[in-house]
């Protein structure tokens, strides 16, 4: 299996390759916060200039990109399923034991 090992100093300028590196966090939080993109819109942004960078900047191959996005991806779609089934599971046992969890007043 391939592996990458990114150098710390890519530009040859500490503070030009931390901004660089921070570019696709401030993309998303522009995006999210000041332009008001819809959040799978704003991701996908921040997903290809993250891709760019790691290509174009830090010099990982276009594969390795896909695949670790692949990996990210479903990776981080477990903790996601997991946490609404267990809501919707809540709610339904809520409801099947008749009991409310929010009651209001009058």
């Amino acid at each position: 299996m391939e592996t990458f090992t990114p150098t710390t100093n890519p530009l040859d300028a500490q503070w030009l390759s931390a901004l660089v590196a921070s570019l696709p966090v401030l993309a998303m939080l522009i995006t999210l916060g000041v332009l008001r993109w819809r959040a799978h819109l704003a991701a996908a942004a921040s997903w290809l200039l993250a891709s760019g960078v790691a290509v174009l900047a830090f010099g990982m191959p276009l594969g390795m990109v896909l695949a670790t996005s692949a990996h990210g991806f479903v990776y981080g779609l477990f903790p996601i399923i997991w946490i609404l089934l267990t809501a919707i599971w809540m709610y339904e046992v809520t409801v099947a034991s008749g009991h409310q969890l929010c009651q209001g007043r009058g």
